[in-house]
């Protein structure tokens, strides 16, 4: 990816994945770098916004990472991921409601993803309301989530 930007200085992508993989590796103001660097070439860059959220909230600071990640939204309020991204923020604050909340927006955009049912499910065990976590449950089943399915057949529950 350095020589990616080597080559064209201006390459969003090469700095957005870069920017990615400096989160991951934990080097977050380089991740961070790598992000403004990709909002400076492209102000409109959604991924962008959301990854700097990424990286702000491991680090700590969620509002910053909610502000961004709402950039991200105002962009194109129709990306399933900023919803998602927003709900797993939510969550690690402790604002389940919250969580629920954008998590419900993601699959109304996108309902086949077992992934974000099977957050809903986790948030809802917490909560104590099992018959929401077990309809989670069984529309993530639905959806080809392995550890659905086997919870559910584990317990003797139908999907």
């Amino acid at each position: 990816m350095q020589k990616a930007i080597e080559i064209d200085s201006n390459s969003v992508d090469a700095y957005d994945a870069l920017g990615h993989v400096y989160n991951v590796k934990g080097n977050f103001d380089s991740a961070i770098h790598c992000f403004q660097k990709v909002i400076e070439i492209d102000s409109n860059h959604i991924m962008a916004y959301n990854g700097m959220g990424i990286v702000f909230a491991r680090m700590g600071n969620h509002d910053k990472a909610v502000g961004l990640i709402q950039k991200a939204i105002a962009i194109n309020p129709n990306d399933p991921i900023s919803y998602n991204f927003m709900g797993i923020i939510y969550a690690e604050k402790g604002n389940y409601d919250k969580a629920i909340e954008f998590y419900k927006k993601a699959i109304k955009i996108n309902p086949n993803d077992a992934d974000i049912y099977m957050k809903m499910v986790n948030i809802y065990v917490n909560d104590n309301n099992m018959e929401k976590a077990v309809e989670c449950l069984q529309k993530a089943a639905q959806l080809g989530s392995k550890e659905a399915q086997e919870f559910l057949k584990e317990h003797n529950i139908s999907w």
